[in-house]
């Protein structure tokens, strides 16, 4: 049986529920590849900020997660319509 850590298994949810529509409403013009990798980064970070500043309480953790992957589509957005200007 194959073992998936922990943080895999809160995140991955996550993922699940907003990926969607963060791809359909920010990142239609992103580089999928692009667009993948800095909002699993922007996840993991958020994650991670949330359950240090929480002293390790996972609901912040996945708030915290949440908040990752909108600031990181939001970023990744904005830089995209900005290489799209010039």
């Amino acid at each position: 049986m194959l073992r998936v850590p922990a943080p895999a298994r809160s995140i991955s949810p996550i993922r699940v529920v907003t990926a969607p529509p963060v791809a359909w409403l920010l990142l239609q013009r992103v580089p999928l590849g692009r667009a993948i990798l800095e909002t699993a980064v922007g996840t993991v970070q958020g994650a991670t900020v949330g359950l240090i500043l929480s002293g390790f309480h996972p609901y912040y953790g996945l708030a915290g997660a949440c908040g990752g992957l909108v600031l990181a589509a939001v970023r990744l957005s904005l830089l995209a319509r900005r290489a799209t200007r010039v």
